[in-house]
């Protein structure tokens, strides 16, 4: 009996070492778990706030390119991404049922830039899913390259 009383007792403490060492380990995993999540909110906020500058930069262009005459809107398809367009009128700005028929949104800038703010402040409060599909729908363009951006 006493030697059954030494084994559990024995049992006993390389449990409680095995367990020492497995919340060790388990600490370490939810470091870098969180470490990998706020890097990847880094990258997804960042490649948000790189669209919504090349919006304003691009909607500036066509304002000085034109003297300040029309329209500037921005169109999100899932096939183009983000475009922005000048138009001479404000009918194709007006008119986003047709263009949504479509497959287009069709956005004042300052509407995207509200959206794109929406989508940052969303992340922020852990509502990834949101931006996720943001980006995946419409998160490129023909004139953007985020590789010079990153």
């Amino acid at each position: 009996m006493g030697e059954l009383r030494e084994s559990c007792h024995k049992l006993e403490n390389v449990l409680d070492q095995v367990e020492a060492k497995c919340g060790v380990f388990i600490t370490d995993l939810k470091d870098f778990n969180n470490y990998v999540a706020s890097y990847a909110l880094y990258r997804l906020c960042r490649k948000l706030q790189i669209i919504a500058s090349w919006v304003a930069v691009c909607v500036e262009r066509h304002y000085e390119e034109h003297n300040g005459e029309g329209y500037v809107c921005i169109f999100l398809s899932q096939k183009a991404g983000v475009t922005v367009y000048w138009v001479e009128t404000r009918e194709i700005v007006a008119d986003k049922a047709y263009y949504q028929a479509y497959g287009s949104i069709v956005l004042s800038p300052e509407e995207a830039i509200v959206i794109i703010a929406q989508l940052i402040d969303g992340l922020v409060l852990n509502n990834w899913a949101e931006a996720i599909d943001w980006l995946n729908r419409y998160g490129k363009s023909p004139g953007l390259d985020f590789d010079k951006f990153s």
